[in-house]
C-alpha cells in the first residue's frame, strides 16, 4: 500500500518535471528534472587559510594530494580531477567569498585506500617540509651547517628547527554514513585550520547498484 502510494505520487509528478521521481529503498532518493542547466561534477573549491605553507604541507603529506602552482604563484592542492585552491588569510584573491574564514570547511573525500590503513597512515611521525621556524641566535658547527644546507630549504638562517609532529588524531569512526551515491565508511578528523575532514570508502565502487 505504502509503495503503491509512493508510485502514484511519482506520476503525478511526472508531468511536472517530465521524468518520474527515483526512489532507492529509504536510504537516498533523487530527482531528476528536465530543468536546461545540468551540473556534471565539483571542479574546486576555495580554502581560506591561516598558513599556505602548512596546508600545503598537511594535504600533501597526510593525503598525498599534488601541490599546484599556477597564474601569480597561487597555490592548489591536486587530486582526481579536483583541486582545492588556497587563499592566505586577509591575503585573499578577488572575487571571493562574502565571509571568507579558516575552519569552516566541513569536506568528505573519497579514497580507494583501506581505512584501516588509512588510519595506520594517520598515526605516522611526519615532519612537514613548509614548516620550518628559522632561528638566527643559534651557533652550530660548519660542518652540520653544510649538512643541513644540502638537505633543507634555508634562507640563511644559522639554524632550521624542525617542529616534530606525533600524527593526526582520528575524532570519529570508522562509522557507516550516506554519500553522494550509496554507502560509505568513513573516518574524520581535522586539518591546520580545523576544517573537518572525512575521508572515506565506498562499500561497493560507485555505479554498482547505487544511484
Amino acid at each position: 500500500m505504502v509503495f503503491r502510494r509512493l508510485g502514484s505520487f511519482g506520476a503525478r509528478w511526472r508531468g511536472v518535471f517530465n521524468k518520474p521521481l527515483v526512489y532507492a529503498g529509504f536510504v537516498g532518493a533523487r530527482l531528476h528534472s528536465s530543468y536546461p542547466v545540468r551540473i556534471n561534477r565539483l571542479d574546486h573549491l576555495v580554502l581560506t587559510v591561516k598558513s599556505v605553507p602548512d596546508t600545503l604541507a598537511f594535504y600533501s603529506k597526510v593525503l598525498g594530494m599534488e601541490i599546484v602552482t599556477f597564474k601569480g604563484n597561487r597555490k592548489a592542492l591536486g587530486f582526481g580531477q579536483q583541486k582545492f585552491n588556497l587563499h592566505q588569510l586577509g591575503q585573499e584573491f578577488e572575487p571571493k567569498a562574502r565571509n571568507p574564514s579558516p575552519g569552516s570547511a566541513d569536506l568528505c573525500l573519497i579514497t580507494d585506500t583501506p581505512l584501516l590503513k588509512v588510519a595506520e597512515h594517520l598515526q605516522v611521525r611526519w615532519l612537514p617540509p613548509y614548516r620550518l621556524t628559522f632561528l638566527s641566535s643559534v651557533t652550530i658547527s660548519a660542518p652540520l651547517r653544510s649538512f643541513l644546507s644540502a638537505f633543507l630549504p634555508h634562507t640563511g638562517a644559522d639554524i632550521i628547527k624542525l617542529p616534530e609532529h606525533v600524527g593526526v588524531a582520528v575524532e570519529e569512526g570508522p562509522v557507516e554514513r550516506t554519500g553522494a551515491v550509496g554507502s560509505i565508511t568513513s573516518l574524520y578528523f581535522r586539518d591546520p585550520d580545523d576544517n573537518l575532514i572525512e575521508v572515506s570508502n565506498y562499500k561497493q565502487p560507485p555505479g554498482q547498484g547505487h544511484l
